[in-house]
């Protein structure tokens, strides 16, 4: 019995022929320690081992196996293990391939009472300590701008896009919609390559996550230019496009009403498309209205190496194509009768009156929808007000176009309490094309 207790006493206490027998990862390592001709005591080995054993490193899966970042031994480091987790540890010693990695906060106790105090990680887990509490305050406001390029950035570096966002390749697609946006994106990329550079320079590609990757956010405000042009170029044509293909879709709808207009069906093409398409006038306003529009849009696609005209060309052609379909069609588009049924010369007067100049008008047909004032309630039925119903089948022969128009009057007396109303006048007013007879 005496004998086996010196025998286990020699295994864990003696120095062995200047090594240390370790149970690592459930195979017996050797490893400079205690007694070794370049340790004192416990501490930090400094030079690299130069056994033959097999270390079962662990080993960044996404990072090329060249990497290395020639750590010295005491300090502290980030690694990254075979599964890509990241963690804060210290290198304990150079080996073969790779480092001898410790706990940031193990002591002598740990290393001499605990087989798995020491870890074994191949070069290309272990990199420079970063503090990352204090990269995300510095950095992190700029991270929307950052995460906009992963997908530009992972187009020729590494990490992949998959090992950069774990959304294996179905990142979200960012279009920059404008110039000013373009510009914007610009100055807060240089601000943060400002930061970078002062705080974070020396910093290695981590090949993981670009959160915890300090490299790729340095890349990206670096190359700003670069990443700006590569969105610019899958960005079409930006909100701009949108708006554009919006307004491309209204326009053909109004095209394809014109064509299927038939006598009896309903008029589904507004009175404004109506008016751009046929009336120069109405032309210049409604290009004097989208010229902000048209003004964006030139520039965008300038900068996108695009058709800066191309917005208000294709516009342009619409609206020729639809005031085409009209010489056809709103010909056959007549006023009904029902709308010109009661006469009342008094309030006819009214309507003529609201007009600028009614003296130049041909008119065809005016009078009233209804015969008696219709009344409006509120909800606990006191009359609001009393209307009727009004309308002008009129031509001015100073148009700049062909058409004829309707023009609508809602002729409104206010209610002024216990029974009685004001002075009739003209509420509401309105036109709209139609054919002349």
């Amino acid at each position: 019995m005496k004998t086996k207790i010196i025998i286990i006493s020699c295994l864990i206490y003696s120095v062995c022929n200047a090594q240390i027998k370790l149970q690592v990862n459930g195979a017996n390592l050797n490893i400079k320690g205690k007694g070794s001709n370049t340790n004192k005591g416990n501490q930090l080995g400094t030079t690299t081992t130069n056994d033959n054993s097999s270390y079962n490193f662990e080993r960044n899966p996404d990072a090329p196996l060249d990497v290395n970042n020639n750590l010295e031994a005491g300090t502290f480091c980030v690694v990254i293990d075979s599964r890509g987790n990241m963690s804060r540890k210290r290198v304990y010693q150079i080996v073969n391939g790779g480092y001898a990695i410790i706990d940031a906060n193990a002591t002598d106790w740990d290393l001499k009472n605990n087989a798995n105090a020491i870890r074994y990680f191949a070069a290309n887990s272990v990199y420079p300590d970063v503090d990352f509490t204090k990269f995300n305050n510095d950095l992190r406001p700029y991270e929307e701008y950052v995460k906009h390029y992963l997908n530009c950035f992972s187009q020729s570096n590494l990490p992949g896009l998959s090992v950069l966002t774990n959304w294996n390749q179905r990142w979200p697609a960012y279009y920059l919609g404008s110039v000013n946006e373009a510009n914007e994106h610009l100055r807060k990329l240089k601000s943060l390559d400002s930061i970078f550079k002062i705080r974070y320079a020396n910093l290695p590609n981590f090949y993981t996550k670009y959160e915890y990757n300090p490299f790729v956010w340095g890349e990206i405000a670096h190359k700003r230019d670069s990443m700006v042009a590569c969105l610019l170029a899958s960005s079409g044509d930006g909100q701009y496009g949108e708006q554009l293909k919006a307004l491309v879709t209204m326009y053909q709808e109004d095209i394809a009403n014109a064509k299927a207009f038939t006598i009896g069906s309903d008029w589904k093409v507004s009175t404004e498309m109506i008016g751009n398409a046929v009336s120069k006038s109405s032309r210049s306003e409604w290009s004097k209205k989208f010229d902000s529009f048209f003004r964006d849009y030139a520039a965008f696609a300038t900068l996108v190496g695009k058709n800066p005209n191309l917005a208000i060309d294709t516009l342009t052609m619409l609206m020729d194509e639809l005031a085409f379909e009209l010489k056809t069609t709103l010909p056959k588009k007549k006023p009904e009768d029902y709308i010109f049924k009661f006469r009342d010369a008094g309030l006819e007067a009214k309507m003529k009156a609201y007009l600028k100049n009614p003296s130049a008008l041909s008119v065809y047909k005016i009078g009233l929808t209804h015969d008696t004032w219709q009344i409006k309630k509120n909800d606990v039925g006191i009359p609001e007000y009393k209307y009727k119903y009004g309308a002008m089948y009129v031509k001015n022969p100073s148009w700049d176009h062909s058409y004829c128009k309707v023009l609508y009057f809602t002729l409104k007396q206010d209610y002024a309490g216990g029974g009685t109303y004001g002075e009739t006048h003209v509420g509401w007013y309105s036109e709209e094309f139609f054919g002349c007879p």
